[in-house]
């Protein structure tokens, strides 16, 4: 629960680990991330959450989108 740092109604799920700054253009952000050919990843799982700045959302001008889990593997 974020309510104590001035985001009431957001949660953290993810560990921010690798922060990474995306630009917002047109409403949208990309990221793409290249991932080996490696047998050893598969079924190996990624987690993701966004911080997205918001001014005027909360005191803190800031909301979290939720999160989401991604596992590796062959299609």
């Amino acid at each position: 629960d974020l309510t104590p740092i001035g985001m009431p109604g957001c949660a953290l799920f993810t560990n921010p680990l690798v922060p990474i700054v995306l630009t917002n253009t047109g409403g949208m952000a990309t990221w793409s991330v290249p991932i080996p050919n490696v047998p050893g990843y598969t079924g190996l799982s990624l987690y993701a959450q966004t911080l997205v700045a918001s001014p005027g959302a909360n005191p803190l001008g800031a909301v979290m989108s939720n999160a989401c889990t991604m596992t590796l593997g062959p299609k």
